[in-house]
């Protein structure tokens, strides 16, 4: 119901003008009449000057009123000017509720986004494929290389982020904040470089950045302070503790064998022992041995990396031991996958897989090479850059003060591409028992059997993304990203990101 008051509708003022002129007007007529005539020039002088003072009276009222009218009228008239002078541009130019840039570089996937976003926008491998600049699409521009100058490393890193910003992302970064999820062992010139890109290049001009280390981010997403994270990344895997929201950069752990790469090698080196190629035709049922050439076709298909990912799965701790015995003393292929199968256990082997291979062949992946592509995982080694994935859980968590030995077991976190391997996380728990119960460290007690991890669920595929998304919950906190962020105004002074 609308409750405004028109401008022109009687108020309470000009009601009692209309009355007072009324009564005027009755009076009037009161005076007038001819009983009041015959009583002579004695009471007529009494009712003129009683008409005059009413006359002045209503003059003034009216006076009044159009006083009132026109003060209504001039305020009615500035605050429509007021509303027609209003645009929504003066109050969304002052309050910047634009989610950051989160952007997540890792050493094979980049994964983009905005914060506050469940998911990426977009996975995708980190690679500049730019067919002007002289190489062909099939191969394929590293982002970082050392043997390149300051600004030929300046122009692909530039051509990086606007394809990401203006082809993927389709917004500006000039006005954005800008949220870079990194691991705490990158180099500071690899930094630096991304800093110069997003700050000097005139089309990208980032407000602010934010370097976020990636194990510190894979917390949130499971609202923990204190756990055991295990970055299972391309080249190597990365463990840092995270007590009480700090991490223990004493405990730190590397290792090269528990990774993407290792695990494709080793799918390769199988490969070139047990697998087999064949035509299909109904006379060719064995196969042959894949030749040089085609082992290095198959690197450029990036097959290996396919086979890892649609077939290979982590077997049970006593038969994974039986593998290991069984890949070290095979010295030579055998004759046929038969024989392999015949060598090893052909009642419980795992069934071969077949896929296509070119135009005319097909690949078959016999069991041992499904089965034995991740024993790489759990070989343990000697050497302090090569041990498995048990020995650097252990070896770290007996660096730890006694109190948090047992938190750290208890709230283990795994991340990276291969932990979502069919099998890996309940062969990674028997395999810490197993160790723990035959005194692996002095330091660790034989009651130290409360092991458990933080998963995703399975259709989530969180351990794909698991930094990023714990930057897009962080990002999403202005205060809290203004305070920790460099600015525009702070690089362009010193040119150098602090430590």
């Amino acid at each position: 119901m609308n409750t405004s008051t028109p401008r022109d509708a009687p108020t309470a003022q000009d009601a009692r003008t209309l009355r007072q002129m009324a009564s005027l007007r009755r009076s009037m007529r009161s005076t007038l009449s001819p009983i009041v005539a015959e009583e002579g020039e004695r009471e007529g002088t009494s009712a003129a000057s009683a008409t005059q003072r009413r006359s002045t009276d209503l003059a003034q009222s009216l006076l009044q009123r159009r006083s009132v009218l026109s003060q209504f009228g001039s305020a009615q008239s500035s605050v429509a000017s007021s509303v027609g002078s209003y645009t929504p541009s003066m109050v969304a130019s002052k309050i910047d509720n634009r989610p950051a840039i989160v952007i997540e570089i890792g050493t094979r996937l980049t994964r983009i986004g905005f914060a506050g976003d469940f998911l990426p926008q977009e996975i995708f491998r980190s690679e500049l494929v730019d067919p002007l600049d002289g190489p062909s699409p099939s191969s394929p521009i590293a982002l970082f290389d050392r043997s390149r100058t300051e600004q030929q490393q300046y122009e692909v890193l530039v051509k990086f982020f606007k394809n990401i910003v203006f082809g993927k992302l389709l917004t500006t970064v000039s006005s954005r904040r800008v949220v870079v999820i990194e691991s705490l062992l990158v180099s500071n010139w690899q930094r630096n470089a991304i800093a110069r890109a997003l700050f000097q290049c005139p089309s990208l001009s980032a407000h602010s950045i934010l370097f976020a280390p990636s194990h510190l981010c894979c917390t949130f997403p499971f609202n923990t302070k204190t756990c055991l994270v295990i970055d299972m990344g391309a080249d190597e895997a990365v463990l840092f503790p995270v007590a009480e929201g700090v991490l223990m950069l004493n405990s730190l752990e590397t290792s090269v064998a528990p990774s993407a790469t290792a695990l494709e090698q080793n799918v390769r080196r199988l490969m070139a022992q047990f697998g087999r190629l064949r035509t299909g035709a109904e006379d060719d049922l064995e196969g042959r041995p894949l030749t040089e050439t085609e082992l290095e076709q198959a690197d450029r298909m990036r097959l290996w990396e396919d086979v890892a990912v649609r077939f290979c799965f982590a077997t049970t701790t006593a038969r994974g031991k039986r593998i290991q015995t069984y890949l070290a003393s095979s010295s030579s292929a055998p004759s046929s996958s038969a024989d392999c199968s015949a060598a090893f256990d052909a009642a419980s082997a795992a069934p071969a897989v077949e896929l296509q291979f070119g135009a005319a062949h097909l690949l078959t992946v016999p069991g041992i090479v499904r089965e034995g592509a991740a024993e790489v995982f759990f070989s343990a080694g000697d050497e302090e850059d090569v041990r498995s994935v048990t020995q650097m859980i252990l070896d770290s968590v007996a660096k730890a003060s006694i109190d948090l030995r047992r938190d750290f077991l208890r709230n283990l976190l795994l991340v990276g591409g291969v932990t979502r391997l069919p099998g890996f996380l309940a062969r990674l728990k028997s395999e810490l028992l197993g160790a723990i119960a035959d005194g692996y460290h002095p330091k660790l007690s034989r009651k130290l059997h409360d092991i458990s991890f933080y998963q995703f669920p399975a259709e989530f595929k969180g351990q794909l993304f698991c930094a990023w998304l714990g930057g897009a919950m962080f990002g999403a906190f202005d205060h809290s990203l203004d305070q920790r962020s460099l600015t525009r105004d702070e690089w362009m002074e010193t040119k150098t990101l602090p430590d």
